[in-house]
């Protein structure tokens, strides 16, 4: 990555961001920001916050991109719950479901899950 240094108007943005903040990972991603604004190198950055240094690529990428609020934005989407599984599978097969439950084939499972 080339020269990241950004302007005093820009890092006063960025540290004024930061002091209203709330979440700790937000903070860091401004953190990161805000040291490559300075001039500091990627591997410096990533070592100092303990980061991978293509995350923080990535948020100086997003900084550049849509600013503060890009930054700040949560892209991820997590997977869906094991209780909202069992709750669909219930709901579309019920008494495959109990004759599962009643079969004990899923405390096998359970244990050989936690266990091994």
């Amino acid at each position: 990555m080339h020269d990241c240094r950004l302007s005093d108007e820009r890092l006063t943005e960025l540290r004024s961001a930061h002091r209203e903040v709330r979440e700790i990972r937000e903070a860091y991603r401004i953190n990161a920001v805000i040291l490559l604004g300075q001039g500091r190198g990627v591997k410096d950055v990533a070592d100092a916050l303990l980061m991978d240094p293509e995350t923080v690529r990535t948020y100086f990428k997003r900084y550049q991109k849509g600013g503060v609020d890009e930054l700040l934005r949560m892209s991820y989407v997590g997977s869906e719950t094991l209780l909202l599984i069992v709750a669909k599978v219930l709901a579309s097969q019920p008494r495959a479901f109990v004759m599962y439950l009643v079969s004990g084939i899923w405390k096998k499972r359970l244990i050989n899950a936690v266990c091994f």
